[in-house]
This record gives structure tokens, C-alpha cells and sequence, in this order.
């Protein structure tokens, strides 16, 4: 189970709650194919859409081991 997973379960833990997670990818470059970071923005809503709970984290993409973040290859 990756961090957001956890997370997410964590915020489940009440069965009327709903999760949104919407993600965002994030280019280095103008033009560059592929993101090197996503974030990911963590909303609970009770069973009345009410806003109980907000996080966000962030997953860097890695090549070969090789964060992306400083270049790429």
C-alpha cells in the first residue's frame, strides 16, 4: 500500500464519508512528455458534501531509480 493509499483508508474509516483526489501533474519543461511530480489534493466530504478534511502530498516520478525532479537522464 503506497502513502496516499494509507491515507485514504485512514480518511474511509468512517463508511459515509466520500474521498475526492483530484491529480495534477507537474512538467519540468515546456513541452516535456513526462511529468516528473503529481500531486495529489485529498478532500473528505461527510454524507451532506460538507468539507471535513484536507490534505495533499505529492509523488515524484523516477527513472531507473533516478528522482526526475533534478533532469532527466
Amino acid at each position: 500500500m503506497t502513502g496516499i493509499q494509507a491515507v485514504v483508508a485512514r480518511k474511509l474509516a468512517i463508511k459515509e464519508n466520500l474521498v475526492e483526489m483530484p491529480v495534477v501533474s507537474d512538467y519540468m519543461y515546456a513541452g516535456s512528455m513526462t511529468p516528473f511530480k503529481y500531486r495529489f489534493k485529498i478532500q473528505v466530504r461527510d454524507s451532506r458534501g460538507v468539507l471535513v478534511d484536507c490534505s495533499a502530498s505529492d509523488v515524484y516520478s523516477e527513472r531507473d531509480g533516478h528522482s526526475l525532479e533534478a533532469g532527466c537522464c
